[in-house]
């Protein structure tokens, strides 16, 4: 199955375009399932849905899985093996009706803007790599990019001038994103008296570097945002997603039509947005109650 899970990634990369970092999630999915395969001597052209199914529920229970894991794993082997079925022509496929419980919604979790403002204010910027962290804070706040998104941020994809990001976001789409004020100074700053120090001749041309020169990667975003949190006043859970959703909860409690916001987060599908219309209904209840004669 190695040879199969090489020419499947290569297939995502040359002719779908798909990003390095669902390439790397799909390819950790598919490692695991080779590991069981070879356990339980199955082969892929015998595989059946029952096996699948013991599969995951295997993986479900050993990790402490929730049922929004197990879709997105079962997303990666329906992709997979409609790929590997076309490719050996086989007529049934063992993913065909394979389905994951249906998951509860989840009101996402997010910071008042006040929250924010302390975190940001307690970020010491005359210290190492504090004007580096403030400028992605911002960011991360301003523009509601993904963590995976700020990482991979070029310098060439940055225009402080016209006050615009490039961001190439999931699936390989581009989107073209303003920078409010509070972002373009904290980038200013950082860039002209920071990233030159990082920055060696070997480094990539990432926006963001880590002390060593090199691409600040999506996990020490997290690690960067857990250990500002636990040095600001503030007694906090944090994660680069939660900004995110912040951005998104700040844009729509401001009367932002959640078109827009579904275009700036980059979602294809609305119902993705939709979900921060559940962290708004206190908020349209008390004007609803303010000013409509029956309210």
């Amino acid at each position: 199955m190695e040879e199969e899970i090489e020419d499947f990634i290569l297939y995502l990369s040359a002719e779908k375009g798909l990003s390095k970092t669902y390439q790397d999630l799909i390819y950790s999915t598919l490692k695991r399932f080779e590991k069981w395969i070879k356990k339980g001597s199955f082969s892929l052209q015998n595989i059946q849905e029952k096996h699948l199914v013991k599969f995951l529920n295997k993986w479900k229970n050993e990790k402490n899985l929730e049922s929004s894991s197990i879709q997105v794993y079962i997303s990666h082997l329906k992709i997979f093996f409609k790929w590997f079925c076309k490719k050996r022509n086989l007529s049934k496929n063992p993913t065909e009706n394979l389905f994951a419980p249906k998951q509860k919604t989840l009101i996402p979790h997010f910071l008042s803007i006040e929250k924010i403002k302390t975190l940001l204010k307690s970020i010491d910027t005359q210290k190492f790599l504090g004007k580096r962290d403030k400028a992605l804070i911002e960011l991360l706040y301003g523009s509601g990019l993904r963590a995976s998104e700020a990482s991979s941020l070029k310098i060439n994809f940055l225009n402080l001038e016209e006050k615009i990001i490039r961001i190439l976001g999931k699936g390989g789409k581009v989107r073209i994103l303003p920078l409010g004020k509070k972002a373009i100074k904290a980038l200013e700053i950082y860039l002209n008296e920071e990233r030159i120090h990082l920055f060696q001749i070997e480094s990539p041309k990432y926006v963001f570097l880590n002390k060593n020169g090199k691409q600040f990667s999506r996990i020490g975003i997290y690690k960067m945002l857990k250990r500002r949190m636990l040095q600001s006043p503030l007694n906090n859970k944090i994660y680069p997603h939660m900004l995110r959703h912040s951005f998104a909860t700040h844009m729509l409690e401001n009367d932002s039509d959640i078109r827009i916001i579904q275009e700036l987060l980059g979602h294809s599908d609305i119902r993705s947005t939709e979900i921060y219309t559940h962290t708004n209904q206190k908020r349209i209840s008390k004007i609803h109650k303010k000013f409509h004669p029956r309210g």
